[in-house]
């Protein structure tokens, strides 16, 4: 199941292979649609295809641009994104109000440069936003208007 026949299944994030798990899933799953699906390499994208257009569906946020992004992606919880976001932005400093989400400043504190936005103007070449709620989003795109 996860061997070198699969390489894509080795490199992203995959259950525990654990015999005792595997055989339950065997016995309880008789028509193998959890099992299959475990080796179906083409489940993520699909999965982020149909999320993607179900949010363009739906009545009840009003999204625009989201067609704009490049590239699909999902995270199994904000922290997790927030770490990638630091992480592909190391070389600029970080941002936030004062009073933010704690995680903010405790991941940057070590490893990043950073200070806050009431500390000094923004400047949209080196600083990079974090936005936590929607006064925050506002703020920006006003922000970004000057």
């Amino acid at each position: 199941m996860y061997n070198s026949e699969h390489p894509k299944l080795l490199r992203n994030t995959t259950p525990i292979k654990d015999p005792e798990v595997i055989s339950f899933v065997k016995k309880t799953d008789t028509n193998n649609f959890l099992f299959n699906a475990l080796e179906n390499l083409e489940l993520k994208d699909i999965f982020l295809n149909e999320y993607f257009n179900w949010v363009q569906s739906s009545k009840l946020n009003n999204l625009n641009g989201l067609k704009k992004f490049k590239n699909l992606a999902y995270v199994h919880g904000t922290s997790q994104t927030f770490d990638a976001f630091y992480a592909e932005n190391r070389n600029r400093r970080f941002r936030c109000f004062k009073g933010d989400f704690f995680y903010h400043s405790i991941s940057w504190r070590n490893n990043y440069t950073y200070s806050y936005i009431e500390e000094e103007k923004l400047n949209k070449f080196t600083d990079e936003r974090t936005l936590s709620n929607k006064k925050d989003l506002e703020f920006m795109n006003k922000m970004d208007e000057y």
